[in-house]
């Protein structure tokens, strides 16, 4: 049987979350960031508190009966990395990314209905940590991130046309730094090719002679 304490703490995270998405929503980035992780916050205490929270949680918002206490995790540190990429808080959002993708439930019945519902999230993590590593000109990273996104929802066509948008600029890139280091090297060689010439030059005029000439 929950205490009231903890029915409260519940219903406080939950609260936390909603007016964390409407602060998002409104823009207030940074009172969206202190909603998210406060909701995770007072979960966990409530969840510590008494781990039965899963009795209470399990008809709650569509999350999976069997771990409702992680997939409110996973919601909210999506959500985190979501709100960081529109800060340009770049590590930030790789971080709390890969925090969500990493997150699985502790009793795994069935393992398909976690999947299903994780999906979204998951997708939404990948995308958010494509567009970081994109931003700070990881493209390789990017384009694999933008991938493993795709694969949550093989049929999104923004996320279709996002990779193949990374993959583009990532052979632009590499054709960029392949005509560069020819033009380095062909500007070393033709440095070392006049450093030889007036070697000779010096040399011919040493023993009286004018290179080309035919003159001894």
């Amino acid at each position: 049987m929950l205490t009231a304490f903890v029915v409260a703490a519940i219903q406080v995270a939950f609260a936390r979350t909603n007016t964390g998405d409407e602060a998002f929503r409104n823009g207030n980035l940074y009172k969206a960031l202190s909603k998210y992780h406060a909701a995770m916050a007072k979960m966990q205490t409530a969840h510590g508190t008494l781990p039965s929270t899963y009795n209470f949680l399990q008809a709650r918002d569509g999350l999976p009966f069997y771990d409702p206490v992680d997939a409110f995790l996973l919601i909210n540190r999506s959500r985190i990395a979501r709100t960081y990429l529109r800060l340009a808080a770049y590590d930030e959002v790789c971080r709390w990314a890969a925090a969500a993708v990493d997150t699985e439930p502790r009793f795994p019945r069935p393992k398909t209905a976690w999947a299903n519902f994780a999906r979204s999230y998951h997708q939404a993590a990948h995308y958010c940590k494509a567009i970081a590593y994109e931003k700070t000109d990881n493209l390789d990273q990017a384009v694999w991130n933008m991938w493993k996104a795709l694969k949550c929802d093989p049929g999104d066509g923004h996320v279709f046309q996002k990779h193949m948008a990374l993959q583009k600029a990532r052979e632009e890139e590499k054709l960029r730094h392949e005509a560069i280091i020819a033009m380095a090297t062909a500007k070393k060689s033709r440095k070392k090719d006049n450093g030889k010439r007036r070697a000779q030059e010096k040399r011919a005029k040493g023993r009286g002679c004018v290179i080309g000439a035919g003159i001894l």
